[in-house]
């Protein structure tokens, strides 16, 4: 269980800070159970999330900062083959487990992989699929997010120190 001040990774929310903990009473939610009270890091202003304790969504704690460093040097390390599927919707479904495992490794590995896609379709004097480009974002914001919050650093700082080195 997580206490007041915890900064966790709650689903594809991204990185949120735990405000509180305990019964809420709101209309129409069960005021018997124990949920976290949720606010997202890059969330809108005052946004919320009331979610029950024992909820079935990936939650986790933030990874440590030697993480982070030993999942840039694996994705760096690794020669991306691109994601194959028989169509757009079984292509979108894996983008979403992607993003969904919290796994940081994968994502940047989607990440690098949706990047070259793009970089190859421009080559080709063909515009980056639009969908590739909005789970390319998503999936910036859970990773870049969580590296920024453990770092201490910007997001857009993140992204270019990131990038520099996977495609180092």
């Amino acid at each position: 269980m997580y206490n007041v001040g915890d900064m966790i990774v709650y689903g594809i929310k991204g990185v949120c800070r735990v405000e509180d903990v305990g019964q809420i009473l709101i209309d129409g939610m069960a005021n018997d159970r124990i949920y976290y009270t949720l606010a997202p890091v890059f969330g809108k202003l005052g946004e919320k999330i009331y979610s029950p304790v024992d909820t079935s969504v990936l939650t986790r704690e933030l990874i440590s900062p030697e993480e982070i460093e030993s999942c840039i040097a694996d994705v760096s390390n690794k020669k991306i083959n691109s994601i194959n599927c028989r169509n757009k919707k079984e292509l979108a479904e894996k983008y979403k487990s992607i993003i969904k495992s919290a796994n940081c490794t994968d994502i940047l590995t989607l990440i690098k992989a949706i990047i070259e896609k793009s970089e190859n379709a421009k080559e080709n004097h063909k515009k980056p699929n639009q969908m590739d480009m909005d789970f390319l974002r998503n999936a910036e914001n859970i990773v870049y997010g969580e590296f920024s919050v453990v770092l201490n650093i910007p997001k857009d700082e993140v992204k270019k120190r990131v990038e520099s080195r996977i495609f180092a």
